[in-house]
């Protein structure tokens, strides 16, 4: 009985081998094994197969002991707040949340917005104390700048205010109860350069005109606290003013430098606050009529008022307030 090799066709009498290309003809020719039979058979796959029941079992452990480890920490810290919002009073019982959400608290104001920048502004301590220098428990000397009607301020002034001070720049006035004084001062116009000072002994707020400022036209303000206790604070001020002489007609229309004489007024006192006490400090010069060309060079600042029509012709007056807040 004759047969034909499957591999390179041969053909010869029928045996096991090709006596060709020596084929195994049974064992060629033989149904292949199941997959499954393949895979068991399969060294490689039995070693992939350990590996993954290694992983398995690492994991396990590792999640049986988290979750011990957790419930003996929740065991140690139970009733104890993890953050500061959880926190109560001390000894008071530690309340759980409710399912119920509350309503949601209103966002907080805005705050003001900031002044504009001052040119030069210290707030430092001048003298050195035998020991460290103790604020005002909670208080600062605030300092503002407004533009208030002469007419307003009359009847103010008339109503039994203290004069502290008196020059030809001005004058300053204390309230020991200030708070009429407050509400109309602040009914007039507020300008920017609003700053405060910490009542420590020494401690000093500066404003002054930029040094690109004309020696024709500077202002100054200094503020000093001298004492600081508990009740009352000592507040030293001094101030000076210089000014230019008044164009005359024709060198406005020249419009050429002229070399004259300048004016040159201080404003200085001392006084003694309460919490309830307002400052009101009143500059009213001879000379209201300043070039806006000097003005501009001394920067931004409260002494622009020297640019209100209001102020220009006599019917408002600057005024400083400072009060302790």
């Amino acid at each position: 009985m004759m047969m034909e090799c499957p591999r390179c066709g041969f053909t010869q009498p029928k045996d096991r081998y090709c006596a060709s290309c020596g084929l195994d003809v049974d064992h060629y020719v033989e149904k292949p094994k199941p997959l499954w039979i393949r895979l068991v058979q399969n060294p490689d796959f039995h070693l992939s197969l350990l590996v993954i029941m290694i992983v398995i079992v690492v994991g396990y452990i590792f999640y049986a002991q988290r979750e011990k480890l957790e419930r003996q920490v929740g065991a140690l810290l139970a009733g104890s707040p993890l953050s500061s919002r959880d926190a109560g009073t001390p000894g008071s019982t530690v309340v759980k949340k409710s399912n119920v959400t509350s309503a949601p608290a209103p966002p907080p104001p805005l705050p003001p917005p900031p002044p504009a920048e001052a040119k030069k502004e210290d707030v430092k301590p001048l003298v050195a104390a035998e020991s460290e220098p103790i604020a005002v428990a909670g208080e600062k000397l605030d300092v503002s700048h407004w533009e208030v009607s002469r007419e307003a301020l009359i009847p103010l002034l008339n109503s039994g205010a203290e004069k502290v001070s008196e020059s030809t720049a001005g004058r300053a006035f204390l309230f020991a109860q200030g708070a009429k004084a407050l509400e109309i001062v602040q009914a007039g116009r507020r300008m920017a350069f609003a700053r405060t000072m910490t009542l420590q002994a020494g401690a000093q707020l500066t404003l002054e005109t930029a040094p690109s400022a004309l020696e024709a036209f500077q202002f100054g303000l200094y503020f000093q606290n001298l004492k600081s206790d508990t009740k009352e604070a000592s507040i030293k001020w001094d101030s000076t003013l210089v000014l230019p002489t008044p164009d005359t007609p024709a060198e406005t229309a020249a419009q050429a430098p002229v070399v004259k004489p300048v004016h040159e007024a201080s404003l200085r006192g001392q006084v003694k606050m309460g919490s309830q006490a307002i400052l009101l400090i009143l500059y009213e010069p001879g000379i209201r009529s300043v070039r806006e060309d000097f003005i501009n060079k001394a920067g931004d600042g409260p002494w622009r008022i020297f640019s209100s029509e209001e102020f220009r012709a006599g019917t408002s007056v600057w005024v400083v307030l400072a009060q302790l807040k």
